[in-house]
């Protein structure tokens, strides 16, 4: 839902013509591309659960500073904080299943991690475009800041194996 809405939200409401647009998903997207690595290391050294929660918590934070302050010019910076935080949980959360699913199943852990993931997020771009019709924005800000903190706290509840490396 994030993705899809913050596209229409930078047009609609904040009126972001379309290079600025661009230049702003790729700085986000830039973020993701430096966050993924670090934080990978980070679940290696402390576990899967040390880093995601947090993450996805702290997503939940980001996306309702976005709601409150977005259209008052503190959009490209809370974008590039959520993209720090965005694109590398998935790899994560992947890692976490694989550490669950053992050695002998990988691919299959992966195609049904693949699998969840789609089936769960398909509705999810529906029901916020249906709320951004009904007022411009606010509500699909708060329903995706549901959505990270139950995730959150729907991860804090999962016993995980600790991956230590040294």
């Amino acid at each position: 839902a994030f993705t899809g809405f913050i596209s229409l939200y930078s047009k609609d409401v904040i009126n972001l013509n379309g290079p600025t647009r661009g230049l702003y998903f790729s700085l986000m997207s830039l973020a993701g591309l430096v966050s993924s690595p670090i934080l990978g290391h980070l679940s290696d050294r402390f576990g899967r659960k040390w880093v995601l929660v947090p993450n996805i918590v702290t997503l939940g934070v980001l996306t309702l500073l976005m709601a409150l302050y977005g259209h008052q010019g503190a959009f490209p910076f809370l974008l590039v904080l959520i993209g720090f935080f965005l694109y590398s949980d998935q790899p994560i959360l992947t890692a976490a299943a694989l550490d669950l699913g053992g050695d002998r199943v990988t691919t299959t852990t992966i195609g049904i991690v693949s699998f969840s993931r789609l089936a769960l997020s398909a509705p999810s771009p529906v029901l916020a475009g249906w709320l951004y019709n009904t007022d411009g924005g606010a509500l699909v800000f708060y329903y995706i800041v549901g959505l990270f903190l139950l995730a959150g706290g729907l991860l804090s509840l999962l016993r995980l194996p600790k991956t230590i490396t040294r």
